[in-house]
């Protein structure tokens, strides 16, 4: 594999993570109003 790709790769699964505590944080914040 070359450098390029897994730094796409590595960018692409930062995002995703970045998007998923988003989304978890926010569900959390419902979570504690209720």
């Amino acid at each position: 594999m070359e450098k390029r790709e897994i730094s796409k790769l590595s960018n692409f699964y930062y995002k995703a993570i970045v998007r998923m505590y988003e989304i978890l944080s926010v569900i959390m914040k419902d979570k504690v109003k209720l």
